[in-house]
């Protein structure tokens, strides 16, 4: 009889250390699944955020043949870029300083005259407008300059980075950004773009209350961005989920 209940024991022994062993493998593994999860999700956002926020920007270069330009004016034009209709325009000087220019029909008119020009388009720049002179300024025909190798390249934009920002500010703004991101409901993210002198100059730390105890997951990476005078500067993106 002792026996009998001596096995009945060494079972019931047995089979509690069984189900204490389940439990502690389901909380060893379940953290480190849902650890992984959100590792995955703040990858992905890295990408999908990026992509968001990037723009293309157009560039080339304008070289008026010498002598092309009448000495008497101010300014000149040229036929614009026909793939770049419906964009805005920044000029920049041989020494890279910005310079009044304004697009006029299917005409670039650049406020001033010198021996290269760099052309910048995208629809987030601000254009250097400038009122035409009384005079008038020189129109060249296709033979008076030359084009160089017309670029187009991938920035992040400082235009859409604020934008995003301006977003976030709104809850269904907020809630249909996440969606275009990939975000799944019961997640939240903020970020911040900082420059090379670690000025936070995009925050959007304080838009969302995080709470306590809340296992925060962040993901930081550099970037080239454009700012809407069509300076390429470096910075670093910090983004944050939990």
């Amino acid at each position: 009889m002792k026996n009998k209940r001596a096995s009945q024991l060494e079972i019931i022994i047995s089979f509690s250390i069984f189900i204490i062993f389940i439990v502690l493998l389901f909380l060893v593994i379940r953290p480190s699944k849902y650890n992984d999860e959100r590792i995955s999700l703040v990858n992905d956002l890295k990408i999908s955020f990026s992509e968001y926020i990037q723009t293309n920007l157009t560039t080339t270069t304008i070289i008026p043949n010498p002598g092309s330009v009448d000495p008497g004016k101010t300014c000149f034009s040229i036929d614009n870029l026909p793939e770049t209709i419906g964009l805005k325009t920044v000029v920049k000087s041989e020494d890279r300083q910005n310079i009044p220019a304004i697009i006029s029909g299917n005409k670039l008119i650049i406020g001033a005259v010198g021996d290269l020009f760099y052309i910048n388009y995208n629809q987030h720049l601000e254009e250097e407008s400038f009122t035409i002179p009384a005079q008038g300024c020189d129109d060249l025909a296709l033979g008076e300059y030359k084009v160089g190798l017309i670029k187009n390249l991938k920035f992040i934009s400082l235009s859409k980075t604020l934008k995003t920002k301006e977003d976030m500010e709104n809850l269904a703004n907020y809630n249909s950004l996440k969606a275009q991101l990939g975000i799944p409901n019961n997640n939240d993210f903020t970020f911040f773009l900082r420059n090379t002198n670690n000025e936070k100059i995009v925050n959007a730390e304080n838009l969302k209350d995080i709470g306590s105890n809340v296992e925060i997951y962040t993901e930081e990476f550099p970037i080239s961005y454009i700012d809407e005078k069509a300076n390429i500067k470096q910075g670093w993106i910090n983004i944050q989920v939990w």
